[in-house]
């Protein structure tokens, strides 16, 4: 078994772990950033040695051929990818609008939330300097309108060896980036590229590079360079046959990946016919990144799960899309996945989609009564005040003690007496 890891592997969801890397016969990196994984990195020696190695995820160079810079007005700075902020700085807009550069214009290629995005620049008043393309199939003609490539990706990135940059510095495309995931192993700061490190100097980078042409053109022709010998499929397939070879001399044996419990019966307040096997998977899966989860399921110890719960509401965007959701959406008769989706919906404004997770938990087998409280809150803050009402009666006849309970009553009631004066 040749497992090839796409991923960093060190931001949650994305994480490679210790199992994952026994459990192949060789586990490849995709890019010198994956390879300093920790849990590659802690093999001993010897092991580290007989069974990891690094192989670019390769580029296919060919659609390139024959690109030439398409003369234009302005100044244009490129972005391609996914376009929504599970990729992207979160602070993209932010910093491109404080460029300045006169007519400048940046050109977004890629598919995702780039609508909601885009109507983010115009409540911000700088929609004209932004041209959102959606998904593009042919980025030659793209790239070829490029004068620089602006690819600030947020801190919790799982990008590993990102072929469209590889692509961008074949074209001769100078990038600024910062040094997060794999993206600080793929450039080499003030050879091929800019690495930055603050948002101030994303924009400086950009108008430096707009007023001193001859470094923009300095830095292209080193990334051409760079990216011709390190990137692409031919580099990659070289190294590859290499390590074919060693996997397919190595011995054969029958595995399987050991499955977690199904069922919820040694989990606290929790129907004990209850298919729990999602979240068990998804906790699996984090390693040691899963202890709020792990505390969510199996605590006995009300405070301590509440709290975890706290933490799980919060998660960033990419832990929600690429894992809590991901893993909702496959395992839907998992209680633990629709509650935890719910908190996040939740603390996302998202109420009545928040109130329909949390009574999809209790339906599938949670059975847990500070849920009512999640539904009722919920349903204050989306101004249903006659449900909020009813789940913090039910609540009452299970803990009529919970504190939080009795704080959003007395909230409840100070709204309906401020509404009732009001009226009258």
């Amino acid at each position: 078994l040749l497992l090839w890891m796409h991923v960093v592997g060190d931001q949650p969801p994305q994480i490679i772990t210790p199992e994952v890397i026994e459990f192949a016969d060789f586990a490849l990196a995709s890019s010198p950033g994956c390879y300093l994984n920790e849990n590659i990195q802690s093999l001993p020696d010897e092991l580290r040695v007989a069974k990891t190695d690094t192989v670019f995820a390769a580029s296919d160079f060919a659609r390139l051929e024959g690109l030439k810079p398409v003369k234009h007005s302005g100044f244009n700075v490129g972005y391609i990818g996914t376009v929504d902020y599970v990729k992207m700085h979160r602070s993209f807009l932010k910093m491109s609008s404080a460029v300045n550069v006169p007519e400048i214009q940046f050109i977004i290629c890629g598919g995702g939330r780039y609508k909601e995005i885009e109507a983010e620049a115009r409540r911000m008043g700088c929609a004209e300097r932004f041209k959102f393309k959606g998904f593009v199939e042919d980025i030659k003609n793209e790239i070829a309108s490029f004068d620089v490539y602006g690819y600030p990706l947020c801190p919790e990135t799982y990008a590993s060896s990102e072929l469209n940059l590889q692509e961008v510095m074949y074209a001769g495309v100078p990038p600024v980036v910062f040094p997060y995931g794999g993206v600080p192993h793929l450039v080499i700061n003030d050879y091929s590229g800019l690495i930055v490190h603050s948002e101030r100097e994303y924009t400086q980078a950009i108008e430096y590079l707009y007023y001193n042409p001859e470094e923009r053109k300095r830095l292209g022709e080193n990334a051409r360079r760079y990216a011709s010998q390190i990137f692409g499929g031919e580099n990659s397939a070289k190294k590859f046959l290499e390590i074919y070879k060693r996997v397919l001399e190595s011995e054969k044996k029958t595995r399987k990946w050991p499955n977690p419990d199904r069922i919820g019966e040694s989990l606290p307040d929790v129907n004990p016919q209850a298919d729990v096997i999602g979240s068990a998977r998804l906790i699996a899966s984090l390693g040691k990144h899963a202890s709020h989860f792990v505390t969510s399921r199996s605590s006995n110890d009300l405070n301590s799960v509440l709290e975890a719960e706290k933490h799980i509401a919060q998660s960033l965007p990419v832990m929600v899309d690429g894992g809590i959701f991901s893993y909702a959406r496959f395992h839907s008769s998992d209680p633990f996945l629709r509650l935890w989706h719910g908190l996040t919906l939740r603390e996302a404004g998202k109420y009545p989609e928040a109130i329909s997770e949390f009574i999809s938990a209790m339906n599938l087998g949670c059975n847990r009564f500070y849920i009512l409280y999640y539904i009722a809150d919920a349903a204050y803050r989306a101004g249903n005040t006659e449900l909020a009402r009813e789940a913090l009666s039910k609540l009452n006849e299970f803990a009529p003690d919970f504190a939080p309970a009795r704080d959003l009553i007395a909230k409840i009631n100070v709204t309906t007496d401020s509404v009732a004066e009001s009226s009258g």
